[in-house]
């Protein structure tokens, strides 16, 4: 997807990662089942390297879903954060800043405010060469709520001040557009039902220890059952029982192991602050899946 323009000074290559994160941060706090006065626009870094005039994207990072422009100082103390913060990221560089956008009189637009203009003039001072990513994800809820995945809607707009002047700017993406608009589509709806958009500690946890205490006691209740078994006056029931208890477990741990792969995958959309948490809830999730494994060769032995 490309974007014609006069006098760019650069060029923008995304890999898929990139577009996922970009699209999954920002549904997070802007989806089916939250209020559309109650949304949130996210705001973040694209993350890469620059080769000449082109730029690539392979990784972004969401930092805040209530960054307010309200005037240059908040820009400024942006910028200080962000200058400061870069220091931190070791395997790429920062090579512009996206925002969410909601705010468009009709589901087509963009809406570019001066406050956009003030920041990344400012951001060029510190990260030189760079331009800035507007994403339409209400363009995108739509057109998927009515059905509707087209390549052709991704709902990125590129735009860099060159001279003074708002030019857009080209870019593509290294991946086969058409897939790349239904692994979007797929992240939308999964991030809607499974990511909280906040007190994700709290969540996760709950839905954890969920999961161990409903695996220990059916696997508790198959224990009992083997040592009671001699006792049974019924061997045929108690062989019916048995199996009905055993393939009862067997679809709990396909099911916990499918929640767990899902939600350690969405842990990679969240924002910067909460990234300690993130990784201590992919341990926490890792473990569950151990014990899970435990059980299944249990079970696999036992039969």
């Amino acid at each position: 997807m490309k974007n014609e323009n006069s006098g760019d000074t650069i060029y923008y290559t995304f890999n898929k990662k990139a577009i996922l994160k970009i699209a999954g941060s920002s549904t997070r706090f802007a989806n089916f089942e939250i209020k559309k006065e109650e949304w949130k626009e996210v705001f973040g870094l694209l993350l890469g390297g620059k080769d000449g005039d082109t730029i690539y994207v392979f990784d972004i990072m969401p930092l805040d879903h209530n960054f307010k422009m309200k005037d240059e100082k908040d820009i400024e103390n942006e910028i200080f954060y962000i200058n400061a913060i870069s220091e931190s990221i070791k395997k790429y560089k920062i090579v512009g800043w996206f925002f969410s956008r909601y705010s468009g009189m009709h589901k087509n637009e963009i809406e570019i405010k001066e406050m956009d203009l003030i920041f990344h003039n400012k951001f060029k001072k510190y990260f030189p060469k760079t331009g800035f990513l507007l994403y339409n994800h209400l363009k995108m809820v739509n057109t998927l709520r009515k059905g509707i995945s087209s390549e052709k809607i991704l709902g990125f707009k590129i735009f860099d001040l060159y001279n003074d002047s708002l030019i857009e700017v080209n870019w593509k993406c290294d991946y086969d557009l058409y897939l790349l608009r239904r692994y979007v589509d797929h992240l939308i709806l999964n991030i809607t039902e499974f990511l909280p958009r906040d007190n994700i500690k709290e969540k996760y946890l709950r839905i954890i220890n969920k999961n161990k205490t409903n695996l220990d006691t059916q696997f508790q209740n198959i224990l009992d059952h083997i040592k009671q078994k001699s006792q049974d006056i019924n061997p045929e029931m108690d062989k019916l029982l048995l199996v009905s208890q055993i393939s009862g477990l067997k679809n709990l741990c396909k099911s916990i192991k499918n929640g767990i792969d899902t939600r350690i995958e969405l842990l990679d959309y969240v924002e910067f602050k909460e990234y300690k948490i993130s990784e201590e809830l992919k341990g926490e999730l890792f473990n569950l899946c151990i014990k899970v494994d435990e059980i299944q060769e249990y079970i696999e032995n036992f039969l």
